[in-house]
């Protein structure tokens, strides 16, 4: 019988040689390895401007790897990471039956060219669900505790006891939690403040109530959410064009001693509306670890603020991140490979 061939597109997470030895346990599936590497000496602004631009204007032509349409002919299953994948790779690839994402998302692979080629694309869901969902506790924290501010200060010489929040500066215990999204991230994140006896708030109408009430949380609508909640999580999917979820109207609704943490994505909040109800105190603070640009430029406004933690997009970042999305992926590669039914298909190609 033929071989398979796989072509493993390395970007600058993962070296060739990583991914083929992450992934050679498929080897007994009669497959043949192909490499090639995209962007290899792009820097770490371009990359993350590069990601930016795609999540706006989606799988572009322009941000794509052009050498690809001609290695991509004769290959049987691609697997990248965060590498752009529009129509013309796909038209391109004459024998491509399957496209494996190693990331929780799928926006970099054009899905309706994959699917009008009838070609199922899958992702690795819940890669980084549980390095997100520490980070998010642990900028409530960090936040409400003035955790990175003292430590701030103390370099500075200075012995720094009293913040902007001196007046509500409280425990968790007793606290309700609003969590804007249930989904991977957004569950775990319930999971794990279960210890901190907080009471948790929940708008997702994309998950069914029961499974809500079944992890000890209660369904709301979003403004009731706003409105009671002492922390607002974000974890609600943000695709381009979408509009902003938290808006002026929505920031107003919220208590003056609340926090909003957001480590999904900065589309998802008015940065400037936001920026104004911290300047002015209208909400207690916030913890941001997404933004419009990346890395920040140095007259970023939200420096000023003494209300805000701010952390450059690490809450996905962890070794078990970078080895999690390998397994995922690689156990739905050899389900395809062995004639099964693939379990993370995203665009309703079976």
């Amino acid at each position: 019988m033929k071989k398979r061939k796989v072509l493993l597109v390395n970007d600058r997470n993962f070296t060739a040689q990583e991914m083929i030895n992450r992934l050679e346990w498929l080897n007994r599936y009669n497959i043949e390895f192909v490499t090639f590497p995209d962007r290899p000496d792009e820097s770490e602004g371009e990359f993350q401007e590069r990601m930016l631009q795609m999540e706006v204007h989606g799988p572009s032509e322009e941000l794509a790897q052009s050498g690809l349409t001609d290695i991509i002919k004769d290959i049987n299953i691609l697997v990248v990471h965060f590498t752009i994948i529009p129509s013309s790779i796909i038209n391109a690839a004459k024998d491509l039956e399957l496209i494996g994402v190693l990331r929780g998302g799928w926006e970099n692979v054009d899905l309706p060219a994959a699917s009008k080629r009838g070609i199922p694309v899958s992702n690795s869901p819940g890669r980084s669900a549980d390095a997100v969902a520490d980070f998010t506790v642990g900028l409530m924290i960090c936040e409400s505790k003035n955790i990175v501010r003292s430590s701030i200060a103390l370099r500075k010489g200075l012995w720094k006891q009293r913040f902007a929040n001196k007046d509500f500066l409280y425990n968790l215990k007793g606290k309700t939690i609003g969590l804007v999204g249930f989904g991977q991230i957004g569950s775990r994140v319930a999971k794990k403040l279960s210890g901190f006896e907080v009471n948790i708030l929940v708008y997702d109408p994309y998950i069914p109530e029961g499974t809500i009430k079944k992890a000890g949380c209660e369904t709301v609508d979003l403004d009731t959410l706003l409105e009671k909640s002492d922390f607002v999580s974000l974890h609600y999917r943000y695709n381009k064009g979408d509009k902003s979820i938290i808006g002026p109207r929505e920031l107003s609704l919220m208590k003056p001693t609340a926090y909003l943490i957001n480590t999904a994505r900065e589309g998802l909040v008015d940065s400037d509306a936001l920026y104004q109800a911290l300047k002015d105190r209208k909400i207690g603070g916030a913890a941001i670890d997404v933004y419009e640009k990346e890395p920040l430029p140095k007259d970023y406004p939200f420096f000023d603020l003494e209300n805000v933690t701010l952390t450059p997009h690490l809450a996905g970042h962890s070794l078990d991140s970078m080895t999690a999305p390998f397994e995922i992926l690689g156990e739905e590669i050899e389900r395809f490979l062995k004639g099964g039914k693939l379990q993370f298909v995203r665009n309703g190609i079976i």
